[in-house]
């Protein structure tokens, strides 16, 4: 089984506009897992932009911010 890493996951609204609000940090296995943990929904990592529902952050092994996005399948 992979090992936990962190994760921080903002939720984005109906609009397709994130919530910089809201930062949920979260110990997972997947950015997916994390999202699912934070949102309580199932997410995958391709759809149309109108279904995007999280941006998912993580540190690349250099410390550069990466972003992944999720989308409601």
């Amino acid at each position: 089984m992979k090992s936990l890493d962190n994760f921080s996951v903002q939720p984005v609204d109906a609009s397709g506009v994130p919530d910089k609000a809201i930062c949920v940090h979260v110990e997972a296995r997947s950015p997916i897992h994390a999202a699912e943990i934070a949102l309580g929904e199932t997410l995958a990592t391709q759809g149309p932009v109108t279904r995007l529902r999280a941006l998912v952050w993580k540190l690349a092994d250099d410390y550069t911010p990466v972003r992944i996005p999720l989308f409601v399948p």
